[in-house]
C-alpha cells in the first residue's frame, strides 16, 4: 500500500501557527495604569478648560451688549428722536437697575429714561444667559441710558459684565459724552487688572 507525503507546509496552513508574543493583547494592570495616567492628565487640564469657556462667554456677552447699545444709539440717529435702553425684568418696564435681566430700546420722548404709555418700544433684549451680572458706575441714572437725536448723551458712564470670579475678571464698555461704546481698560498708573470706569475708579462686582 502506497503511504501518503504529509506535506508540511500545507499543514501548517490548515492548523494555523501559534500566535506569537507581539500579536497579545494589553494585560490588566497596563490597562490600569494607562486610564490613570488619562484620569491625570484630564484632572490637570479641567481647570484650564473650564476658564476658557468662562473667558468665552464673558466676552460673547460683552459683545452682545455692545451690539445693544449701538443699535439703540443708532435708532436715535435713524430717528432723530430721543431713545433710551433701559434695563427691565418684565420685558415691559424699565424696573431694575440689573441690567442682567433684561433690556428694553424704546422712544423716550420726555427723556426720562423710562418707558411711558404711548411712547415706542422699539426691541426687547432677553436676560443674559449663565450667572453673569451686568451693572452701571458713574451713570446718573443706573438703570437707562439715554441718547439724543445726535447719538450724544448727557453724561458718561460704563456698563460692565461681571461672571463668579471677580472684579478681576470683569469686562466694561466706557460711554463718552459722544456716545460711542468703547472698551473699558485699566487706567490706573499702576495697573492692577481690574478696569475703571469712566471717573476713573475701579469697578466692583455684585
Amino acid at each position: 500500500m502506497k503511504r501518503l507525503k504529509f506535506n508540511r507546509a500545507v499543514g501548517k496552513r490548515l492548523l494555523g501557527r501559534p500566535k506569537s508574543k507581539d500579536q497579545s493583547g494589553f494585560t490588566l494592570l497596563e490597562l490600569l495604569v494607562t486610564l490613570a495616567i488619562a484620569a491625570i492628565v484630564t484632572a490637570m487640564a479641567a481647570p484650564g478648560f473650564s476658564a476658557l469657556i468662562d473667558s468665552n462667554r464673558l466676552t460673547a456677552a460683552y459683545n452682545g451688549f455692545v451690539g445693544e447699545l449701538t443699535f439703540a444709539r443708532s435708532e436715535a440717529v435713524k430717528r432723530s428722536t430721543t431713545v433710551a435702553i433701559c434695563s427691565s425684568s418684565d420685558a415691559a418696564s424699565c424696573n431694575s437697575n440689573g441690567w442682567e435681566n433684561g433690556r428694553l430700546v424704546f422712544v423716550d420722548g420726555d427723556a426720562d429714561g423710562d418707558l411711558d404709555e404711548g411712547e415706542e418700544l422699539i426691541k426687547i433684549f432677553p436676560a443674559t444667559p449663565g450667572d453673569l451680572t451686568l451693572r452701571t458706575s458713574a451713570l446718573s441714572d443706573a438703570g437707562a441710558v439715554i441718547f439724543q437725536a445726535d447719538g450724544t448723551i448727557t453724561d458718561a458712564g460704563t456698563l460692565f459684565l461681571c461672571d463668579d470670579r471677580g472684579a478681576s475678571y470683569a469686562k466694561g464698555v466706557t460711554l463718552s459724552i459722544i456716545g460711542q461704546p468703547q472698551l473699558a481698560y485699566d487706567t490706573d498708573e499702576t495697573p492692577n487688572g481690574t478696569i475703571d470706569d469712566a471717573d476713573g475708579g475701579e469697578v466692583s462686582c455684585p
